[in-house]
This record gives C-alpha cells, sequence and structure tokens, in this order.
C-alpha cells in the first residue's frame, strides 16, 4: 500500500483512482492519504476485494490487484459493481459484498461503500422512493435506481440506450462487455420456444406472445401485476396492478408504466417491435434498419392503404372515389357500389349513396361520412396525405409531426438555413465552418474554400482567408466576420440556435421567445436554475452553497468563491463571506442573504424546491401550486 503521511491536526484525505497498467495484467495501486495520526493495522481491511483505510469516521476506497479494476471481486472471480456493495442485496455466492459494512442493518451509505468522507446512512426503504435524502442525491440517483428505458452497464452502472444493447460493439467500457452478453438469435430479447423473438418489454406483461406461453412463466409479480421495469433487470422496481399501466398518470417512480417501451408512440411514429424504440413515420420503409431489429422495414406496402401499380400509396378514402389517383387506375377498379354513387365509409359492406350528394352539406350517409373532412377536405387547415386528418396549418414544418402518416413534415425545408440528410436544421452560419454538425456531413460538404479555409460570410463569392484566423481577435476579413458573434459566438451570452443571433441570458427561458428561430424557449426543464449532467435541476440558490446536490457534483464546481467561503447571493459579482456565518443568527451580508428562507431554509414552513421561497404547510397538496415551480403539488398522494 502507498504510504501514509502526517501533515497536520485537520484531517484530508485524497484519493487517486487512476490505474496504471502492468505486467502479468495486475493494477498498481494508487492512493495518497493523509492522516491526523499513524494507522495501525486495524484500520486496514481488504475483505471487500478494496482496501479501505479506516480512522474514525472517515474511509476511502484504493486500487486492489485484480481484473475487477475498482470494483468488488467475489470469492469465485466474479465482479460486482461498487455501487451494489453494501446495497443489502447478496450478488456474491457467499456474501462477500455484503459483509463488514460501515451502515448498520436495513441502512445504506449515501454513496460507494466507504467512498465518502463520514458516509451519511439512510434507511434502505428510502432509496428510490422519489424524494432525495443524501444532500448528493445518490438515493435517486441512475445508479442506485436503475435507468428508465435505458440498459444499464452491469458494472459502471452506466446507462446506455437499448438500441445499442448487442449491437456488435461493446459500449459498456467498465470492462463487463455486458451490452454484447447472452446475445442469441433474439439479441438480448426473449427467445420463444419456436424460435421466435419476443421484446422483453413485452416479457409478464399479462398477455402470451409466445405460442408456448414461455413469456409469462416465472415472472418475478403475482398475478394480475407488472413489475416498474423489464422483468430481467434486477432494479426492475415493483409490482403494480396491470390497470395503473398506460392510464396516463405515472405510479413507478421511473415512469416505466408511461413509457413509451410500454405505451406506445404518439401520433405519427412507429414502434420498433422488439427495441419499442419509437422512430418518425417517414423512416418506415426507407429501405434503413432504424428500429435496430429491422421490424420497421417489414410488410412494407402501403399498411392499410391502397397500393398502386408503380408501388405508390393513395389513402383509403380516396379509393372508389369517382377520381382516379394511380396512375394505373388501380384504385378505381372493383369498387363495391355502382356508377355514380359512392360508399358511406371504407368499411366492408357500408352503404351506397349518389356520389353528387357528397359534401353538398346535406347528411345523407348515417354516419355522416358524406360530409367528413375524410371526403371532403380540411378547408383552411392542412390535410394528411394518407390518413386525411386535419391538422391546423400553422403546424406544417413545425419540425413535429401531427399526422400519423407524418406528411405534415413532408418536403419542408429549413428556410436560409441548411438541411441535413435526417430533416434536422443547422445554421447557415455552421455550414462549412470545419465542424461536422449534420450527422451524415452534408454541412461540410462542397464548401466554397477549399480546406483550411472558411468564408468571410454566408453569401456567395464571400472571400476565403485562413480557418486559424477566426476567432483570434484580429480582423482578416474586411466585413468583420472572422470576429462575429455568428462566427465565434456570444460570450456570456445566449447564441440562438439557428440565426446565431445574441439575447442577454436573463432573457432565456423567460416565456417569451427573443430568438427568430425561438430557440431561447427551448429545453427550459430548469428555468434559470442549474441542470446537473443526469437532467435534473437544482435551485439556483443550492448551487456552490457547499453541499453536493448533484450526483457529478456540478453544482459544486467553478464556484464564484473561495473553499470556505459562499457568495451573498445568486447575482454575478456578489461578495463573499465564510460559510460559517450563514444562517448563525447575525447578518453578515449586507442584502440579509446569509440569513434568508433562500440560504437557511422555511423553519416550520413548506420551502419550494427550486425557487425556495415559502408557503405555509397548510397549502401544501391543497390542490392549488402555491410555488412558481409548482413543487408544493409534488408526490401528493390522494
Amino acid at each position: 500500500m502507498a504510504p501514509v503521511s502526517e501533515c497536520g491536526p485537520k484531517l484530508m484525505l485524497i484519493v487517486l483512482l487512476s490505474s496504471i497498467l502492468a505486467l502479468r495484467g495486475t493494477l498498481a495501486q494508487v492512493a495518497t492519504l493523509q492522516q491526523p495520526s499513524s494507522i495501525g493495522p486495524k484500520d486496514v481491511s481488504t475483505s471487500k476485494g478494496v482496501v479501505l483505510v479506516r480512522n474514525h469516521d472517515t474511509y476511502r476506497i484504493g486500487m486492489f490487484s485484480g481484473r475487477c479494476g475498482v470494483h468488488h471481486r467475489c470469492s469465485d472471480g466474479t465482479c460486482v459493481s461498487i455501487y451494489d456493495v453494501c446495497d443489502g442485496t447478496d450478488d456474491c455466492l457467499y456474501r462477500s459484498d455484503e459483509k463488514n459494512c460501515s451502515c448498520p442493518k436495513n441502512h445504506r451509505p449515501c454513496g460507494i461503500e466507504g467512498y465518502y468522507i463520514r458516509q451519511k446512512c439512510i434507511p434502505s426503504d428510502q432509496f428510490c422512493d422519489n424524494n432525495a435524502h443524501c444532500l448528493n442525491g445518490f438515493d435517486e440517483s441512475q445508479r442506485a435506481c436503475g435507468c428508465i428505458n435505458g440498459y444499464q452497464c452491469e458494472l459502471s452502472k452506466l446507462c446506455i440506450s437499448r438500441s445499442l444493447r448487442c449491437d456488435g460493439k461493446v459500449d459498456c467500457e467498465d470492462g463487463s462487455k455486458s451490452d454484447e452478453e447472452n446475445c442469441g438469435e433474439c439479441k438480448g430479447h426473449h427467445q420463444c420456444g419456436d424460435g421466435s423473438c419476443v421484446s422483453i418489454f413485452d416479457v409478464c406483461d399479462g398477455v402470451e406472445n409466445c405460442r408456448d406461453g414461455s413469456d409469462e412463466r416465472n415472472c418475478s409479480c403475482a398475478a394480475g401485476m407488472r413489475a416498474c421495469g423489464v422483468e430481467d433487470d434486477r432494479n426492475n422496481g415493483p409490482c403494480l396492478p396491470f390497470a395503473e399501466f398506460c392510464n396516463g398518470r405515472s405510479h413507478c417512480l421511473n415512469d416505466f408504466d408511461e413509457s413509451n417501451s410500454i405505451c406506445g408512440c404518439k401520433t405519427g411514429y412507429f414502434h420498433c417491435k422488439l427495441s419499442k424504440l419509437c422512430i418518425d413515420q417517414k423512416m418506415r420503409c426507407d429501405g434503413n434498419n432504424d428500429c435496430l431489429d429491422n421490424s420497421d422495414e417489414e410488410d412494407c406496402g402501403c399498411d392499410a392503404h391502397h397500393q398502386c401499380g408503380d408501388g405508390s400509396c393513395v389513402s383509403r378514402h380516396q379509393v372508389c372515389d369517382g377520381e382516379m389517383n394511380c396512375v394505373d387506375g388501380s384504385d378505381e377498379q372493383n369498387c363495391p357500389c355502382p356508377a355514380g354513387t359512392r360508399a358511406c365509409g371504407v368499411e366492408d359492406g357500408a352503404p351506397c349513396v349518389r356520389a353528387s350528394q357528397f359534401c353538398d352539406e346535406g347528411r345523407h350517409c348515417r354516419n355522416g361520412y358524406d360530409e367528413s373532412p375524410e371526403a371532403c377536405g380540411c378547408g383552411d387547415g392542412f390535410q394528411c396525405r394518407l390518413t386525411r386528418q386535419c391538422v391546423d396549418k400553422t403546424l406544417r414544418c413545425d419540425g413535429q409531426p401531427h399526422c400519423a402518416d407524418g406528411s405534415d413534415e413532408h418536403n419542408c425545408s429549413c428556410g436560409l438555413h441548411h438541411q441535413c440528410g435526417d430533416g434536422s436544421c443547422v445554421s447557415r452560419y455552421e455550414v462549412c465552418d470545419g465542424i461536422q454538425n449534420c450527422c451524415d456531413g452534408s454541412d461540410e460538404r462542397n464548401c466554397s474554400c477549399p480546406a483550411g479555409k472558411r468564408a468571410c460570410g454566408v453569401e456567395d463569392g464571400a472571400p476565403c482567408v485562413r480557418a486559424s484566423q477566426f476567432c483570434n481577435r484580429g480582423r482578416q476579413c474586411r466585413n468583420g466576420y472572422d470576429e462575429s458573434p455568428e462566427a465565434c459566438g456570444c460570450g456570456d451570452g445566449f447564441q440562438c440556435r439557428l440565426t446565431r443571433q445574441c439575447v442577454d441570458k436573463t432573457l432565456r427561458c423567460d416565456g417569451q421567445p427573443h430568438c427568430a428561430d425561438g430557440s431561447d424557449e427551448h429545453n427550459c426543464s430548469c428555468w434559470l436554475h442549474h441542470q446537473c449532467g443526469d437532467g435534473s435541476c437544482v435551485s439556483r440558490h443550492q448551487v456552490c452553497d457547499g453541499e453536493m446536490n448533484c450526483v457529478d457534483g456540478s453544482d459544486e464546481q467553478n464556484c464564484p468563491c473561495p473553499a470556505g467561503k459562499r457568495a451573498c447571493g445568486v447575482e454575478d459579482g456578489a461578495p463573499c463571506v465564510r460559510a460559517s456565518q450563514f444562517c448563525d443568527g447575525g447578518r453578515q451580508c449586507r442584502n440579509g442573504y446569509d440569513e434568508s428562507p433562500e440560504a437557511c431554509g422555511c423553519g416550520d414552513g413548506f420551502q419550494c424546491r427550486l425557487t425556495r421561497q415559502c408557503v405555509d404547510k397548510t397549502l401544501r397538496c391543497d390542490g392549488q401550486p402555491h410555488c412558481a415551480d409548482g413543487s408544493d403539488e409534488l408526490n401528493c398522494t390522494l
């Protein structure tokens, strides 16, 4: 073990979890430790397959030799994630991952066992209950609670897209290669007795999808119940009645019961058979395996609509309507109604009325089909090509398909900007800038300037200068384009996605679009607050307060005040005072922020999660939001 140095009375511990490749596959242990006193033999333990140095309440993890890296090695040589050590579940055959735990029985640490200084322990049943009890949020993190609709790597516990499972490439780079294990003919999905495949999302869902019923055997939940997760996942959550799935209201803490994988896709998207991915309907039958299970390329005709002799499709509502829509006229052949009449619908056996009575504002079909939009059009709205449904014309080419056949997003351009092969838009100012922004790289093709150079603008014929001369604070383009915000960004402001104009960052997510492309109001899940790496939100008043609220610790990074101090507010340039002077009953900040509810809490009242305002506790869960972030009405039981 690395030597331990004594550098003063105050306890410090720095652990470098970095491995050095050594001969014969061994890992050299790297650990630099500071302790207030010497460490005796009783303070060193290797019982978990990791070296733990203990002194009072202080623990740190060190590297050990073995193929499991920083993870726990069971006595039989198998590896268990460090996140599964002392979690109350026996993962090793002889329970070595649950021995010598620092927390009492039925409790779990707020992080990796033995990793944090004076590590907090909380009851195990407080994990994954949708309320953070650990200051760092570990008890509600993906590493503790599993992935939502993703695949969780066995050791690192990272979440990757389920589409990457069994795709022939190792994406779990934690040594486990778990995403490429057990990949048979069904590539991670359930294989029925006859060899056919059933999605893992359809296993133990109460419906027999296999002829032999094998997808409904040995389920973890009782009859009439279903797990809040994929049946073969260890973290598949509690069991709920079937009736609580896909009823528009989330009951699973991970929202699995209302996920696309279980409930299907929104209008305009195709639900892949095995992967359960949602892909744009336009990708259906386009010759590309977008579902990764090839289900989007199976049975590629015109679905419920009519297929002409040349393969093109005509809406079933346009079949036998008296107008020839197919070049070969096949849509007007073998019609069920005699000449001059038309059917009151597309169903077999629909009654016939005179064609002249269609769309005359008088109802002649009992079901009203003769005056319906499917038969008569949408007036001032947009009519979907095949389904014939009507959508508001303002929704045409808005980037979201509202037609089930996706036709409202067909033949849409990006205005003055560049359209990638997948239909997405890239700012014209990012075309031929040396950076590939389109997945297909089309924004960097057929550029007017030679390699290593860039145009002085987006106009045709703009002169070229060396790309290295852009944004170097020296003007090379006569028009100054090489030092413009369009080319170099907005500094401390917000830059609009397509137009590249700059707006004040305080106008970001204020409910009013200030960008011509509206991008300053996109992805506003955290408003003015801090967004952690996993997408969760932390109040701006909790940023740089000395407590790690994000699992990734990003709320305590790049703080304006030195260690041991805290800012007197959330504004830029707020003065710093000692953190120990916050909430001590004495006002040190001129503005009183150090004694404010935002910094110190609400006492007997309820504190809003993001805004940190105080509301009377009697107003909690009264059906009316009193917090600007609505948090006083979250997690309310009926």
